[in-house]
């Protein structure tokens, strides 16, 4: 009930909903409609023709006027992308989330069990209705600010006045999660997923990286604006993920944080674009929204400097993924910023092709090392800071060494708690 005293007019938000998408080019300039390009497939037949020029042409979605969805209003893009891939793994999944929105009761299972003292049995989750926890209070205002937003950008959708309707199948809480680095607002799906069956599926991380990329290759990453906005949920599915927020019901019109298919989903058919640049002698690793690549392999190679082939990477991964509905976080990728680096991060750590080495970044050792202090500096350390110490060990392992041995007594005590 707190924050039904808070001041949120969705009807004003839905007047300034986006309609149409603005468009800039790599360096934030408003694109003009008159300009020329080429695509990435006729670039390929004569790679010689990129330049700098060429690139910082190429128009981009603007990601200060972010609209949802955008990849499933680019189906018949998409057709022509998976004809090119033959046999892609879950293409019929794909195409018919593409096509239609995914459908999230194909993925309801049978559940049985007690979640907070209640005990269900049911092929589907019953009616559900959860008020918004009072720890979220502290955090009115931005909730606020990013349910105004996110009807203004086709996320969420109006659903109806609390009294004045009836409530969406499943009225979810809303989750807060405040880092350092930034808030996210999510929603607690816990009782939603007990119906969801299990979408195991592999991640490409840093590992990879070793495979891909040769001494002193040009290197770049690509972040993805709001990534699981991107992909839009079928009609029927919408009830599901039902909120409520200063005595209005909203629903998520998208993949939302929190409901577990949500990054199978989005990683599925983000590897239809990774497959078809690396049909194309792209290089590319894939982590749900991020990108990693370095200097193209294909055709013309001895003809091409280096950095042409990373020009290249570059012009061929944004036109493309720009034609299939993807809009980018200009403001935080590599390639947006310098477009002949050598080192740079990526998932956290240093990436260097000229030393062939990964490197800990000086926040995270220092962040590191004031958790390693804090534990020296009392007699009781909770489960929870131990586990925390361990789990940054861990992560060091690609820059560390045997980092696994440094911990053993560390993992005996979190697993004996």
């Amino acid at each position: 009930e707190w924050e039904r005293v808070i001041h949120f007019d969705p009807l004003a938000a839905l007047a300034s909903s986006r309609r149409n998408n603005k468009w800039v080019t790599l360096s934030g300039q408003p694109y003009s409609a008159d300009g020329s390009y080429l695509t990435a497939e006729q670039l390929l037949t004569n790679p010689a023709f990129i330049s700098p020029e060429s690139l910082y042409n190429l128009p981009s979605r603007d990601p200060n006027h972010f609209i949802a969805g955008q990849v499933n209003t680019n189906f018949d893009q998409w057709l022509h992308v998976l004809s090119n891939l033959g046999d892609f793994p879950l293409k019929d999944s794909i195409t018919e989330w593409l096509r239609d929105g995914v459908d999230i009761t194909k993925f309801f299972v049978h559940y049985s069990g007690k979640f907070k003292n209640v005990h269900y049995d049911s092929e589907w989750p019953p009616h559900y209705c959860q008020v918004n926890s009072p720890f979220c209070k502290p955090h009115s205002d931005f909730i606020a600010s990013e349910l105004f937003n996110g009807l203004q950008n086709g996320s969420l959708g109006l659903w109806g006045k609390v009294g004045e309707c009836d409530p969406p199948h499943l009225v979810l809480p809303l989750v807060v999660e405040d880092s350092k680095e930034k808030k996210r607002l999510c929603q607690d799906a816990r009782f939603l997923n007990l119906w969801i069956k299990d979408a195991p599926f592999t991640l490409e991380n840093l590992k990879e990286i070793p495979f891909l990329v040769e001494k002193d290759d040009f290197i770049c990453c690509m972040d993805e604006k709001s990534g699981y906005n991107h992909i839009a949920l079928h009609n029927d599915s919408k009830t599901f993920l039902g909120i409520e927020f200063a005595g209005w019901y909203l629903v998520y019109n998208n993949l939302s944080f929190g409901v577990k298919l949500s990054g199978f989903v989005y990683q599925s058919v983000g590897m239809v674009i990774t497959a078809y640049l690396r049909k194309h002698s792209i290089p590319m690793i894939q982590y749900i929204d991020d990108r990693f690549m370095t200097e193209y392999r294909g055709h013309c190679l001895q003809l091409l400097s280096k950095e042409q082939r990373i020009l290249i990477t570059i012009y061929c991964a944004l036109e493309i993924m720009t034609r299939l509905g993807y809009t980018f976080a200009i403001n935080k990728g590599s390639c947006y910023r310098a477009l002949f680096l050598n080192s740079l991060q990526f998932l956290g750590f240093l990436v260097d092709s000229h030393q062939m080495q990964f490197s800990i970044p000086a926040d995270k050792r220092e962040k590191f090392k004031r958790l390693r202090e804090d534990i020296l500096c009392i007699d009781l350390v909770p489960v929870r800071m131990l586990q925390k110490f361990l789990g940054k060990c861990m992560s060091f392992a690609l820059c560390v060494p045997g980092a696994k041995l440094y911990v053993r007594e560390v993992t005996f005590c979190t697993f004996c708690g």
